[in-house]
């Protein structure tokens, strides 16, 4: 709406000869409507709204040379549209009904009419129109920015032409060894220090994959399942031993013993023709050796007591079989042992058992001394069992 001031017809406008005499009528008129000191602060709004209704009516009342030179007259070409936009925004107001208003706010909320129709709509429902219930109306609108769903932790960095780049945060060390060790390193071997850290994460991830292993942690963990398989053919020896001595009816076994030993009588030639011919389409799949079929199985096992039997079938070659073996491999082998076979080699090492052998899955023969034809131990009774041999050994 339109502000009409008394006594001052804006369509008499018609020359430009008049417009500097009318302005200064004009400019005499809002001045003399804030009478009091406490009235001047808020009538500063009052004008501005007035000096915008009256400059938006000029626009449309003069031609466009009228009202550019009515600009340069006065010093305004430039500043005209800052008022227009306020004249526009709040036409439908009375410039009265805004004087609580600072004018800073009335320029915001002018400027960005499309961010604030919102507020500008929502000050006629208000009871009365106050700098602070602009700003409550402001406060509201206003969309919280939405942040990036970025993890804090991420590395990675946009760039305007696309695409994104990896950087490292600043490394806060006391004692500085990981920014000392990069530049030591850039310094003697004259890379950068992009292409030491892709070695670096390299290195460290091989590691995680296992292919790679300390070998401190690889050579105490093979020393240890080395002393497993070197009791497998010190069990098998042990009890060949006692199977020579007839014990206890232990004499069935022996004679069973012996004939294993014996060599077997010469068969018929005829015989020995037949069974070279029925056996030799068969050849091909005993080309494996010894070696292979061990390093197949401790490869390709999934299960511990596959090795174990593989190690009593093939004991000789346990040794070859285990340096054919990669690093990774050897770490399968080592991680698919049971835990009770590692306590039992454990217990051997310190000299709390003799020698001990896997009867069946989960069940083992041990030698201690005091039982040399050993103790038949299930895996849920292990750990009572090496409790029970600590105690006597601690009373002896």
């Amino acid at each position: 709406m339109m502000t009409q001031i008394q006594g001052f017809g804006t369509s008499d406008f018609n020359f430009l000869s008049n417009i500097e005499t009318e302005f200064y009528e004009y400019l005499s008129f809002i001045t003399d409507r804030a009478v009091t000191p406490g009235a001047n602060i808020f009538g500063a709004t009052a004008r501005l709204l007035d000096f915008a209704f009256w400059l938006a009516e000029q626009k449309v009342l003069l031609t466009k040379i009228e009202f550019k030179q009515l600009l340069s007259k006065f010093g305004w070409k430039g500043e005209e549209k800052r008022y227009l936009k306020v004249a526009d925004a709040f036409q439908n107001y009375q410039a009265h009904e805004l004087a609580l208003i600072e004018p800073r706010t009335i320029f915001q909320l002018a400027g960005n009419v499309k961010k604030y129709q919102s507020v500008i709509k929502r000050l006629s429902t208000l009871p009365k129109i106050t700098q602070d219930a602009v700003r409550g109306l402001i406060a509201n609108c206003r969309k919280p920015r939405q942040t990036k769903q970025e993890d804090k932790n991420s590395i990675w960095r946009r760039i305007p032409e696309g695409g994104r780049f990896a950087q490292i945060p600043p490394i806060h060390e006391t004692d500085e060894l990981t920014g000392i060790t990069l530049q030591a390193m850039a310094d003697a071997e004259g890379l950068t220090f992009q292409e030491i850290i892709r070695d670096a994460v390299a290195l460290r991830k091989a590691r995680q994959d296992g292919q790679l292993v300390y070998t401190s942690e690889l050579g105490m963990r093979e020393e240890e399942f080395l002393d497993l398989w070197e009791q497998d053919e010190e069990v098998g020896e042990a009890t060949i031993y006692l199977s020579e001595a007839p014990v206890n009816g232990l004499e069935n076994e022996n004679n069973l013993v012996q004939d294993a030993w014996n060599e077997p009588e010469p068969e018929q030639d005829d015989e020995i023709e037949n069974y070279q011919i029925l056996t030799s389409p068969s050849l091909s799949v005993a080309e494996k050796t010894p070696v292979d079929i061990l390093v197949e199985t401790l490869t390709t096992a999934h299960t511990w007591q596959e090795i174990s039997e593989a190690l009593n079938t093939h004991s000789q070659y346990k040794y070859q079989a285990w340096e054919v073996l990669t690093p990774l491999e050897r770490r399968h082998v080592i991680e698919i042992t049971p835990p009770e076979v590692q306590k039992l080699s454990n217990a051997k090492r310190a000299g709390k058992i003799i020698h001990f052998r896997e009867v069946s899955e989960g069940v083992y023969e041990v030698k201690y001394n005091g039982c040399l034809s050993g103790e038949v131990v299930i895996k849920l009774e292990l750990e009572a069992f090496l409790n029970q041999l600590d105690l006597k050994a601690a009373f002896r």
